[in-house]
């Protein structure tokens, strides 16, 4: 896995970069501004533990790779600043949930799949949340092609704003703790 990881360091920040930790002044403003429109964002759950949240209907049309930089940014600086998170791991949400459905529509899922998977860190659980049936059944269907190991992890939550953060108070994530508003207002950014 370390092995990956810095392959995958190298093809986004370039081989001077791999002995370095990435900081705020080697991303791009394409980077910087993925990060400022709030698709990826930090919070914290119930039980202490780190949770990124992936907002996709949030994303803006930078190239694929510039989203990739700004979200291993923001994880690695998660990693370096808890050594809590290092031991406890962390939690994803992609929420697709109205308004936040995918801009793109899934171009760069496999970039994103890579760079969850090359991470130094343990990922303990991966919520899909939607509202859209067909995407709802096609998520199932791919969970049943995943290791066994990912499959274990992996949950699709379908249902309404309310619905979905309700199910996943099941999970130790209380429901108010996702920022989005069902109002079609813009949401809290956390990275700020």
């Amino acid at each position: 896995q370390m092995i990956r990881f810095f392959e995958l360091k190298k093809v986004l920040f370039g081989a001077e970069k791999l002995a370095k930790d990435i900081v705020f002044q080697d991303l791009s403003a394409d980077d910087k501004k993925c990060l400022e429109e709030g698709s990826c964002q930090l919070l914290v759950d119930a039980i202490n533990r780190s949770v990124i949240l992936f907002l996709p209907g949030l994303r803006s049309l930078v190239p694929v790779e510039s989203e990739a930089r700004a979200q291993f940014y923001l994880e690695m600086r998660t990693v370096r600043k808890s050594e809590e998170t290092q031991r406890k791991g962390i939690i994803a949400i992609i929420y697709a949930v109205a308004e936040y459905q995918d801009r793109k529509k899934g171009v760069g899922a496999s970039v994103f799949a890579r760079l969850a998977t090359c991470l130094p860190i343990p990922v303990h659980g991966i919520h899909m949340c939607c509202d859209d049936f067909k995407e709802y059944v096609v998520m199932r269907g791919v969970i049943t092609v995943l290791p066994a190991f990912v499959r274990a992890k992996f949950r699709v939550h379908l249902g309404t704003h309310m619905e979905v953060q309700y199910a996943l108070r099941g999970f130790g994530i209380p429901a108010g703790s996702i920022p989005v508003s069902p109002t079609n207002s813009a949401p809290l950014l956390q990275n700020h």
